[in-house]
Order: structure tokens, then C-alpha cells, then sequence
């Protein structure tokens, strides 16, 4: 749960720094996979279009698939991983300009808001 508290900028500049850091911090936060597990995605990505490999035939006999349809699941997951991130760089990118044409520090809150909802 958010903590409510009020927070005075010794400009407009300074609040705005502060709210595009934290667009930025939450984007990557939202995006954020250990590099181990992006080492691993990245080698069953490229045993999947290979057709086969080690880590995809292991996850085959596991899941009780077809090294077929393993490949084909792990495609579908690296698409929606990659719309996801698309999608979230539309959404850290309109915040950032919402919150550089905001007047106060006020509306630069609500622009963070609903960057945090389009998450």
C-alpha cells in the first residue's frame, strides 16, 4: 500500500526529475528478468528454432510434450515477452511526455498514476 505523504519540489524542474526517475525506475522494474533467467530464455529460444536441444528436449519429457509443441510454446512466450516490453515502453514513454507538459508537480503525480495503472 502507498504511504501518502507530501513531498515539496524547490522547483519545477526538480519535480520533474523526480517523476521521470521514477517512470523510468518502475519501467525497469516492470521489464526486469535476472540475467541468469534471461540466459537460460535466450538458449531454449535458440534450441526452439533449432527444432530441438538439451534444454527443450528435458522440458518435452517433463511437461510430457512433443519437442514440437515445446518449441512452439517457448516462440509464443518470447512474442508475448516481447509485446509486453513494447507495451510497457509505450507507457513509460506518453508518462515521461505527460508529465513534461504538466504544470504542477500535482499533475505530474497523476501522469505517474497512470503509468503505474497501464502496467
Amino acid at each position: 500500500m502507498d504511504r501518502l505523504s507530501i513531498r515539496r519540489f524547490s522547483s519545477r524542474a526538480e519535480a520533474e526529475r523526480h517523476y521521470l526517475d521514477l517512470v523510468d525506475s518502475e519501467a525497469e522494474a516492470a521489464r526486469y528478468v535476472s540475467p541468469a533467467q534471461e540466459a537460460v530464455y535466450q538458449l531454449k529460444l535458440a534450441e526452439a528454432a533449432q527444432g530441438s536441444g538439451p534444454m527443450v528436449e528435458a522440458e518435452a519429457t517433463a511437461t510430457d510434450a512433443d519437442v514440437t509443441t515445446v518449441c512452439q510454446r517457448i516462440k509464443r512466450a518470447r512474442t508475448r515477452w516481447e509485446k509486453r516490453a513494447g507495451t510497457i515502453e509505450e507507457a513509460r514513454i506518453a508518462a515521461k511526455a505527460d508529465i513534461r507538459r504538466s504544470d504542477t508537480p500535482a499533475d505530474m503525480h497523476r501522469a505517474l498514476t497512470r503509468f503505474r495503472n497501464a502496467l
